[in-house]
Parts: C-alpha cells; sequence; structure tokens
C-alpha cells in the first residue's frame, strides 16, 4: 500500500460549540465562502491534541476530502451549536491537496558485479 503523507486541520476549540463544518472549494481570485453553497463536511468535535491544546483534523478522514481532486482549494472552519446557529467562517487560503501517489517503481533487479 503506497504511503500517502495527509494535511491536517488545527484550530482552537469554541466555547458552547456542539460541532464544526469545514468548507472546501477550488481556490478562486476573489471567492467568498457561502453557507448554503460552498461543499462542507461535517468534522464534529475532532480530538483536541494534549499539546496544543487545539482541535485536530486529518484530511483523509473523511472521503469527501480523499475524493477531491488535486488541486488548491481555500478552507474554512466554522462551529455550530445545537440549535444550528453557525459561526463566522475561520478561513485558510491556497491549500494544495495532494493524495494520489506517483505510479510504482518498476525494472527493479540486483545486479552482480
Amino acid at each position: 500500500m503506497a504511503k500517502i503523507v495527509t494535511r491536517r486541520l488545527a484550530w482552537d476549540p469554541v466555547a458552547g460549540a456542539d460541532g464544526y463544518n469545514l468548507y472546501y472549494d477550488k481556490t478562486v481570485p476573489g471567492m467568498q465562502f457561502d453557507y448554503e453553497l460552498t461543499p462542507k463536511v461535517d468534522v464534529q468535535v475532532p480530538a483536541t491534541d494534549p499539546v496544543s491544546g487545539k482541535h485536530v483534523i486529518s484530511f483523509t478522514d473523511f472521503p469527501e476530502l480523499v475524493a477531491l481532486p488535486e488541486d488548491v482549494y481555500d478552507l474554512a472552519v466554522t462551529a455550530y451549536d445545537k440549535a444550528g446557529n453557525e459561526s463566522d467562517f475561520a478561513e485558510v487560503e491556497s491549500v494544495p491537496l495532494d493524495f494520489v501517489p506517483p505510479g510504482p517503481v518498476t525494472g527493479l533487479e540486483v545486479l552482480v558485479g
């Protein structure tokens, strides 16, 4: 099985949050995230890193993200509560996503002498 380097995303926990949404879209200059139109993944309440105290997700844990074609993406995270209220976007721009390894090595042989 190929080794694939994953991308991880971390953020500070939000008091009163019952979960988080990760919005993603291909980088387009001037693009604005939209609660209704931008694709998203509900990442619920991710594990907290014991050293940094931040919530951390690995992209490879979400099939929707691994299935994305290789490209450069803008990402945003929002917090939501039980009533469905959602926070403003915390954004990071121009993240290259590459989950496809190169082909296997061929022609391997042991040379004697």
